[in-house]
């Protein structure tokens, strides 16, 4: 019984790897040969992940930037830009993984920003709404100032609506408290949530908001969020 156990999950196992390879064979081709359009993010960065984990196991750095590249911008010529604002999304998530990791003879830092400074280069030169979000993931601290005032010009021209601009402040402090991290970026990121408590576009950060208050003893409107708090609770205790 054990070995058959071991047979049947070797199978599986090869089973599940011959149908990884004909899912990036089908992907890659379809890119290759200009119909992106029908591919997805997911399916783009799918085939991505299996290139770097059986595709480019035998190539120098140079080789597989230069792939990556060429598929991307195949990728581009024939989808939208905001599937490949997904993408970039995607990539830079992965990229952020590396940095859990301390691998001999690699700077790490520098292999994201030279990651950060692509994703760039892939996007339009014109700040939009499409690619704001993904701006503010990856900008350092100095360059976010220059999008807030973007996103102000995005408001005043109409392109973006009121609560979509406060949202897009919101992720601006939020992404200046993760860089910094200190009472500053803190309090400015507490405060704002807590004036905009009524905006239920800001209702998931409340949580966040009362954790910065605990961790550096913040008690701007500590009564607006035990009002809040209370309304929340009895709203669910009338639903039930």
């Amino acid at each position: 019984f054990l070995i058959s156990s071991i047979i049947y999950s070797q199978d599986s196992l090869d089973n599940l790897e011959n149908q990884n390879k004909i899912k990036h064979d089908f992907i890659y081709n379809k890119i290759i040969k200009g119909s992106s359009e029908e591919i997805s993010p997911y399916d783009f960065i799918f085939m991505y992940k299996y290139r770097i984990g059986i595709t480019y196991q035998n190539w120098n750095t140079d080789e597989i930037d230069k792939d990556a590249m060429f598929l991307l911008n195949e990728y581009k010529k024939d989808n939208t830009y905001e599937n490949t604002i997904i993408v970039l999304n995607m990539f830079w998530d992965f990229v952020l993984g590396i940095s859990d990791y301390k691998l001999d003879g690699l700077d790490i830092k520098s292999i994201i920003e030279e990651n950060r400074q692509l994703i760039f280069k892939n996007l339009q030169t014109e700040i939009s709404d499409k690619d704001i979000d993904l701006r503010i993931s990856i900008s350092n601290f100095n360059e976010l100032d220059s999008l807030k005032f973007k996103s102000k010009q995005l408001f005043n021209d109409s392109l973006i609506n009121k609560d979509r601009y406060e949202l897009i402040k919101l992720k601006i402090l939020e992404r200046k408290y993760n860089i910094k991290g200190n009472k500053k970026t803190a309090y400015d990121y507490y405060s704002y949530i807590i004036d905009n408590i009524d905006n239920k576009k800001f209702e998931d950060y409340i949580e966040i908001a009362m954790g910065i208050a605990v961790d550096f003893k913040f008690t701007y409107k500590l009564v607006e969020i035990s009002n809040f708090l209370f309304k929340l609770i009895l709203f669910i205790i009338l639903s039930m």
